[in-house]
């Protein structure tokens, strides 16, 4: 499997990065205690009064990776717990839940597991992350938006509670009823155990409800706005879900994965969107964005660089890290303006487009080739090949909002001539003035290359622009290709 698993762009934010997004939300009360009690309802009855809350973070257990589910981590720094009679302080308590961001699985499970959510609650759920994909690039970006990601986290629909991760106590449990503090353990033991009980209870109950949200409030993702034409993403995903990678040292990510009009629909191999390297190697890197050689490389520059010869773009093949056309008969070229294609008619032409595993370029190498005879009446004098060699060499450069463009080169072409003679040829060698003639023939086939040494290609005269989805979110940097051929580019969130 190709390491983008099938899909055709993939941004991988670390568990570090989210997290300080976290807190910048909660900084800014956009994050904030549940606006009324919690009430909770089972074989008891519990209300949790929450006034104080501490920074939700997100864990990517390396432990148990599922490389779908994530550890949402909701801390209660302040409040009041009541259940009947009994009544006690919430103080540093810490609610866990398993969250399944594979939006795509979730209906089936849901549907067949848990009898709160309904067939159309899960068909909500699958439409999730699609229904973000509109016309404007800001649709895009929203998906993007981490008040939209944290709606994903604390979405009981997607969410099972952890016990493991959790951590709540009744050190000053109280017994209104006769005003005795309960210093009795297993009270407080058994309490603790029903209490745990409850809570998956009622997060089931909120699982297809209106309001699906753990702190029983949505945030306010980005809202749109005007995007002119030109700025729409080159790239437009039309379908997307996510993974995670579980790693130590908060090296681990959550990876948007999309899918565009290439594909259309998600991979469907169970292995899609398991990643066999972390995408990070460093703290210092908040995410990288990856977009498909399919993409960049078959998509946006084959297509001109086959039409240049009147080719197509499955005269290439694919070598897993570079395209090929070898030998391609090149017929039915026409003049350009002072450019003398149609001197080309006849010959055969290959073409090498290979990326520079680590660099910013994509280089194309041309051979073309063109044999031809010299006759004197009907007899062959002699019989030559020409054969020319150049280059052309694209630069790929990406600004702060996500535009990629590209500067190029061209080498000088390089011409020589193989001349061919029968045996009996050799015998003109004794023949006065037979040497000067082959030189002027010689002289002349290497005169006579056509002059297409500038706009071989006929894009090359205008920069090829790319726009990658994301732009009003992220900052872009440092557009460089990998080993098998996938543009990358680091991403750091704009605020």
């Amino acid at each position: 499997m190709d390491k983008l698993t099938g899909f055709d762009i993939v941004a991988a934010f670390s568990e570090n990065t989210i997290n300080g997004q976290l807190v910048l939300l909660t900084n800014q009360k956009k994050i904030h205690p549940p606006e009324k009690p919690i009430e909770m309802r089972g074989f008891f009855s519990a209300t949790l009064d929450i006034k104080k809350i501490g920074y939700p973070q997100v864990i990517f257990n390396p432990e148990n990776p599922s490389y779908k589910d994530l550890i949402l981590v909701l801390e209660f720094k302040k409040g009041t717990f009541t259940a009947g009679s009994y009544t006690c302080s919430i103080n540093g308590w810490k609610f866990a839940f398993q969250t399944n961001m594979s939006l795509a699985d979730i209906p089936f499970s849901h549907i067949s597991e848990n009898p709160h959510t309904t067939k159309e609650a899960a068909k909500s759920i699958q439409q999730k992350a699609q229904s973000l994909i509109g016309k404007k690039v800001v649709d895009i970006d929203k998906i993007f938006d981490i008040q939209y990601l944290f709606m994903n986290f604390e979405d009981a629909n997607l969410a099972q509670y952890n016990k493991k991760h959790s951590s709540f106590h009744f050190k000053d449990l109280k017994d209104t009823s006769t005003g005795k503090i309960i210093t009795d353990q297993s009270v407080k033991e058994s309490m603790k155990t029903q209490f745990a009980s409850l809570l998956t209870q009622w997060l089931d109950t909120k699982k297809g409800s209106k309001n699906p949200w753990i702190l029983g409030y949505a945030l306010n993702p980005k809202s749109k706005i005007d995007v002119p034409e030109s700025d729409l993403p080159t790239f437009y995903p039309t379908n997307a879900t996510f993974s995670t990678f579980p790693a130590n040292k908060g090296l681990g990510t959550l990876n948007w994965l999309f899918v565009t009009n290439s594909k259309g629909k998600l991979p469907t191999d169970k292995r899609a969107g398991i990643f066999e390297k972390p995408w990070l190697t460093d703290n210092k890197t908040q995410g990288i964005m990856a977009l498909d050689r399919q993409l960049v490389v078959r998509k946006h520059m084959l297509s001109p660089l086959a039409d240049s010869f009147n080719l197509t773009v499955k005269d290439f093949k694919d070598h897993g890290t570079y395209f090929e056309i070898k030998n391609a008969a090149v017929e039915h070229l026409k003049d350009r303006g002072d450019k003398e294609y149609s001197k080309l008619n006849g010959g055969k032409v290959s073409m090498k487009v290979q990326h520079k595993a680590g660099g910013n370029e994509v280089t194309v190498d041309y051979t073309y080739i063109k044999s031809q005879e010299v006759k004197l009446g009907a007899l062959e004098l002699a019989k030559y090949t020409l054969t020319a060699t150049w280059s052309m060499t694209f630069f790929f450069r990406i600004d702060a909002h996500g535009k990629i463009s590209t500067t190029h080169k061209v080498s000088e072409i390089q011409k020589s001539v193989d001349a061919k003679k029968e045996w009996w040829q050799y015998l003109l060698d004794f023949l006065p003035g037979v040497s000067i003639a082959e030189m002027a023939i010689t002289i002349g086939t290497l005169n006579q290359f056509p002059n297409v040494d500038q706009g071989v290609w006929n894009v090359a005269d205008n920069k090829l622009t790319l726009i990658l989805p994301g732009g009003e979110i992220f900052a872009f940097k440092d557009a460089k290709f990998d080993k098998e051929g996938n543009l990358l580019t680091t991403l750091a969130y704009s605020s």
